[in-house]
């Protein structure tokens, strides 16, 4: 996805300055728009996540499913997939199984997804984030029609201007590093933005969702 804007990683050197407004880099194809897909599956994303990340992957292929499900009428979530995988005897990390398993269930496009993410604990300052890079492509040659990336980050501390201000600062920051529940909502955060970026082809939304005009660019996460 080279060529598509990235926000700025790591911890700023200015804890108590505002964040940047969160941001997305995307692309929309000419062929999303000469065939809009009418069914999607979500595939599998263990070779395309940070090492680190893995444990978060089949959160991440969720978050996807449930935002597809707002964009196309009919959605292939992992759960499902796996079933349907299984039971058709198809590796879908091959592309010869993938344009099989096209034929047989009748939906010809896929998704994917390649994320990292972690907590930085600095004692008086922990920045939290998560990178996705997600892609739409036909499962019978491949052809990217849709992709977009973002980063959602979120921290908490302070400055340690007085004794005081490092016990509180580094109170919330280690309060914060332990939240277990951090990660899984900037993963929601991260994909909800990127699919800002992609039109709604759900029977009778057509046209309600992004432009044509609107094929290249960076878009304000909401």
């Amino acid at each position: 996805m080279a060529g598509l804007p990235l926000s700025e990683t790591g911890i700023r050197s200015d804890p108590a300055a505002p964040a940047p407004p969160p941001a997305v880099g995307f692309h929309v194809s000419e062929g999303f728009w000469a065939a809009a897909p009418a069914c999607v599956v979500v595939l599998p994303s263990g070779s395309r996540t940070a090492p680190a990340f893995r444990g978060k992957a089949r959160l991440v292929e969720r978050a996807v499913a449930r935002q597809a499900f707002e964009r196309f009428d009919r959605v292939i979530g992992p759960d499902n997939r796996e079933a349907l995988a299984h039971n058709l005897a198809l590796d879908l990390s091959d592309d010869e199984d993938r344009r099989r398993f096209a034929e047989l269930t009748g939906c010809q496009h896929g998704i994917t997804v390649a994320s990292e993410g972690g907590v930085e604990w600095a004692v008086v300052w922990t920045e939290a984030r998560v990178h996705v890079e997600i892609s739409l492509a036909t499962l019978a040659d491949g052809e990217r029609l849709w992709q977009a990336r973002h980063e959602a980050r979120r921290g908490d501390g302070g400055l340690p201007i007085s004794p005081l201000s490092v016990l509180m600062a580094t109170g919330l920051a280690a309060t914060f590093a332990q939240d277990e529940e951090v990660i899984p909502s900037l993963i929601d955060d991260a994909v909800r933005r990127a699919f800002v970026t992609l039109p709604d082809v759900r029977v009778g939304w057509i046209g309600r969702g992004l432009s044509t005009a609107h094929t290249d660019g960076i878009a304000q996460g909401g």
